[in-house]
């Protein structure tokens, strides 16, 4: 490879493996790419993507996470911006922490669609596991 530092390389090898189902191939490249300075800027996104489509939830919220907290500190908010939002409040509705699930899910609401449909059917859930605790443990303290 005559630019081992090029992003946009890597980024372009990393899109023909995925195009072709090679997704650990995909994902080193893309690995790659967040190595040597994206400059797209895209690269952890589809990071968080492929981690999340070989089943790596934990790997994928990590990245899912830390996209949005560069994203908050450009400025820039995109779909990607509410596919994050989505993943990481039903990743965290999965793992327990609540907290954060509902806090997803709140950021969630400003926008329409199906996106907002899910983000109010994860903030009953939560509600119904938040009662259920609290009538738990009301009826243990008697």
């Amino acid at each position: 490879m005559s630019k081992p530092f090029d992003s946009r390389m890597w980024a372009a090898m990393a899109q023909c493996y995925e195009k072709m189902g090679k997704s650990d191939e995909a994902l080193k490249c893309t690995e790659r790419v967040e190595r040597v300075k994206d400059k797209e800027s895209i690269a952890l996104h589809k990071l968080a993507r492929l981690y999340a489509q070989m089943g790596d939830k934990k790997k994928a919220s990590i990245c899912f996470e830390e996209n949005l907290q560069r994203r908050d500190n450009e400025g820039v908010e995109s779909s990607e911006t509410i596919e994050a939002y989505l993943f990481l409040s039903k990743y965290n509705l999965e793992t327990g922490d609540l907290k954060k699930a509902m806090e997803f899910a709140k950021l969630l609401e400003d926008y329409s669609g199906t996106e907002r449909e899910e983000a109010n059917r994860i903030i009953m859930e939560i509600n119904q596991r938040t009662q259920f605790t609290r009538a738990g443990a009301g009826a243990g303290g008697m």
